[in-house]
């Protein structure tokens, strides 16, 4: 079973946008979410910060659109956790899609964001920061993308142990 503070990363296959995604921040993993609890997870779009149902994701039915790794955090504290979490629910907030694209289209290019719209992978990154965890050594928080949630030594895999679709 996930818990809270477990990182999803997600796969779309079906999404033209997705395959831009993949393309520009070099993964084949397009998008990144975190788990609240057993119903809910805690996401940035392209619209905002966004709580969502678990089963937008892990439904059985929708398992040929979406595949998913699931990764948590290993030696660090449950209050580190919860503390980055809270402060993530603090940031839900609407947000403009073309500073959305804006700010894809400088990670493509290489380019550092001037914009302060997070991308999901960005937005756990740099939530986690705010307690002293850092997925990546070197990057910005806001510059880390879904492949170096996937290669971080902060995380274990704990996809064949615990995720499950419902």
């Amino acid at each position: 079973m996930l818990k809270k503070g477990d990182i999803l990363l997600i796969r779309n296959w079906f999404d033209p946008f997705c395959w831009i995604i993949s393309w520009a921040t070099k993964s084949k993993w397009t998008h990144t979410a975190w788990i609240l609890d057993n119903k809910w997870l805690l996401e940035s779009r392209s619209s905002g910060v966004v709580k969502r149902p678990i089963l937008t994701y892990l439904s059985l039915k929708r398992r040929w659109i979406y595949s998913c790794k699931a990764f948590r955090l290993k030696g660090y504290k449950t209050l580190q956790i919860k503390n980055s979490m809270q402060y993530a629910l603090k940031l839900r907030k609407k947000r403009h899609y073309f500073k959305f694209l804006w700010s894809l289209f400088l990670i493509g290019i290489g380019k550092r964001r001037k914009s302060s719209h997070m991308s999901c992978s960005g937005f756990v990154a740099y939530c986690l920061s705010k307690e002293g965890i850092k997925l990546h050594k070197t990057k910005n928080p806001l510059d880390v993308v879904p492949g170096d949630i996937e290669k971080s030594k902060e995380l274990k895999d704990v996809t064949a142990k615990d995720l499950r679709y419902f």
